[in-house]
């Protein structure tokens, strides 16, 4: 399984009802209702081998960000995020805690976090 599919779908279970499918990679479709879950590859740590071989492992640095009309919302659903993605089958990394995030243009309220998975 690939590490989008797999990160998607542990962020689906940890969500659940609250936010349903509305998961979604980069950027939600314009409208989208609330609330719902984005999430993108920011970057990751490189691993380079002197002989020149391919390592078995990537790493990736994933933002995860949760947007409702209230702030207490997202944070609550962020919350039930970082338990999810620390376990199994993800065993992510926590990078940084929890940050609030407005968006002007929807005037939604959010969360960003950003996690490291080995895949």
């Amino acid at each position: 399984m690939e590490v989008e599919q797999a990160l998607r779908e542990a962020l689906i279970a940890a969500v659940g009802n609250d936010v349903g499918d509305r998961v979604f990679p980069d950027s939600a479709p314009y409208e989208t209702p609330t609330p719902y879950v984005v999430y993108s590859q920011v970057g990751g740590t490189p691993v380079q081998f002197v002989e020149g071989d391919l390592p078995d492992k990537r790493n990736g640095r994933w933002q995860i960000n949760v947007w409702d009309v209230l702030r207490d919302d997202a944070s609550r659903i962020a919350r039930r995020i970082e338990l999810a993605l620390v376990h199994p089958p993800l065993l992510s990394t926590v990078m940084s805690s929890i940050a609030a995030a407005h968006d002007e243009g929807t005037d939604l309220r959010g969360t960003r976090q950003d996690f490291s998975i080995w895949f």
